[in-house]
């Protein structure tokens, strides 16, 4: 397959390789699920160093929120580019690496990679959320996307009826909802400190008798703030097991490092239940030890 024409320095080879560094150093949970991954497992981290950057886009230390556009404007053109098989302009390492994914891998839509931009570009524009609703959809935008673009890897090969294949999808964006929500709940302290953001619904802030700038302004949770933060957890789980539910609907061979990746972020969740839900000085995560202790118990239930 023709992929797109790049004026990069980065070999292709080159580009792959920093992929797969970006996500060893940056997505742990992730990369230690891609380790039981029998196929597909470079185009995956070209996925992900493609999103990586978006993301370092939006919340990197440099640059004016104008300057930030200007950078996703050229993301997106790229993208496009990439998709009619054209030439990128000032092409990343990241855009090389997917470029050469999109070239391989069959059954990759634009429409999801579009729809993480647009989150990226509402992180910039109007990172105030009033309803639950506005929260499930942003998670969608720069997560539940994600399952949308991994799916033809991770099904590559595989011939399903098209209801069996969008019921994988629904439940593969549930998955991608549930880890964004695990996020979100795990960073509030690091969102508003550094960002001034708050990724939790105003009308959730208001079941708890909390707003926006009581999250800002805490620096130890309140009785209040717990339920709060208790009441986001058990949303996440709702879609962790939605999600789940869609397991069978992959090939064996893709089950493996999904349900690894889903029970890893759910230890994360529980970790911030441990923390006394102190989600605003300390930072929730799975451990080495845990890693190693969970995964053969994950993998056998697949």
């Amino acid at each position: 397959a023709q992929r797109a024409t790049s004026t990069s320095a980065a070999t292709v080879e080159q580009a792959r390789a920093q992929a797969k560094e970006t996500t060893r150093t940056y997505a742990r949970s992730f990369y230690w699920a891609s380790q039981f991954m029998t196929k597909g497992r470079e185009d995956a981290y070209a996925l992900y160093c493609w999103c990586r950057e978006l993301d370092e886009i939006v919340d990197g230390a440099d640059g004016a929120d104008e300057e930030r556009r200007a950078k996703l404007n050229r993301s997106e053109a790229n993208l496009e580019a990439m998709f009619r098989k054209g030439t990128l302009t000032e092409p990343s390492y990241a855009d090389v690496a997917l470029s050469d994914t999109l070239a391989r891998v069959e059954g990759l839509r634009i429409g999801p990679f579009k729809d993480m931009i647009s989150g990226m570009r509402r992180d910039i524009d109007d990172a105030r959320f009033e309803r639950v609703e506005d929260v499930l959809n942003y998670a969608y935008q720069v997560a539940g996307t994600v399952a949308l673009m991994i799916l033809p890897i991770l099904t590559l090969g595989s011939v399903d009826d098209e209801q069996k294949a969008a019921k994988r999808e629904e439940r593969g964006v549930a998955l991608g909802i549930a880890l964004q929500l695990t996020n979100i709940v795990r960073d509030v302290g690091e969102d508003a400190r550094q960002r001034g953001r708050v990724y939790i619904a105003d009308e959730d802030l208001k079941l708890f008798e909390l707003t926006r700038d009581d999250v800002l302004s805490m620096k130890t949770p309140t009785t209040n703030y717990m339920a709060l933060i208790e009441y986001q957890i058990q949303r996440a789980l709702f879609y962790y097991s939605k999600a789940l539910e869609g397991i069978d609907l992959l090939p064996p061979l893709a089950r493996p490092p999904t349900k690894l990746i889903a029970g890893l972020y759910q230890r994360i969740a529980f970790a911030v239940r441990e923390n006394d839900y102190d989600n605003l000085s300390k930072r929730a995560f799975s451990s080495t030890y845990e890693k190693l202790t969970l995964t053969p118990k994950l993998l056998l239930d697949s």
